[in-house]
């Protein structure tokens, strides 16, 4: 898989990320299948997380769903928080971020600050990348499920970081007004 991952790494270097989108779905489900696999070292899920990272662009609505899946997923075993939030903060919010993308990007986020330490960066990345949701979070939603998981962020973030650094202060005001 490492070796795989290497060819499609200099693959996608050539064609500066770009590829058609049927190829994409399959060659992040292809990533995924690597990321969430037990049996991989934890450098070559990294790499496949890496790789997915770089196609987002890409990516269609069911693969962004997938992508986000297995954020959620591999969040337990894999306690790297920046990266699989990186992951998620790069994923496109065009018209195929729908509802269900949304929901599956808030689940992933919420399980990635459920399970790690939220220290500086963690916070910090989740506030950022909550705050580039807000826009999609107010154009509304069919169900209740994505603003639960954001309370459910909100209040696990903010608990957590009482008794912090001052570092947090903003971060943790900026939560409590959404």
């Amino acid at each position: 898989s490492a070796r795989a991952l290497a060819d499609l790494d200099i693959v996608l270097s050539a064609n500066q990320g770009v590829v058609q989108p049927d190829i994409a779905r399959r060659l992040i489900a292809m990533c995924a299948e690597v990321a969430a696999g037990g049996e991989e070292r934890v450098h070559t899920r990294l790499q496949a997380l890496a790789l997915i990272r770089r196609l987002t662009d890409s990516a269609d609505g069911e693969s962004l769903e997938r992508i986000a899946t297995v954020c959620r997923e591999v969040a337990v075993e894999l306690r790297e928080p920046i990266a699989l939030l990186g992951v998620l903060d790069s994923l496109r919010w065009g018209p195929a971020f729908n509802d269900s993308t949304l929901t599956a990007v808030l689940a992933a986020v919420f399980e990635v600050v459920r399970v790690n330490d939220l220290d500086l960066a963690t916070v910090d990345h989740t506030v950022r990348l909550l705050w580039r949701l807000t826009p999609r979070l107010r154009r509304g939603v069919d169900d209740d499920r994505p603003f639960v998981l954001l309370a459910r962020i909100v209040r696990r973030v903010v608990v957590n970081t009482r008794d912090s650094p001052i570092g947090l202060v903003e971060q943790r005001e900026y939560l409590v007004t959404l």
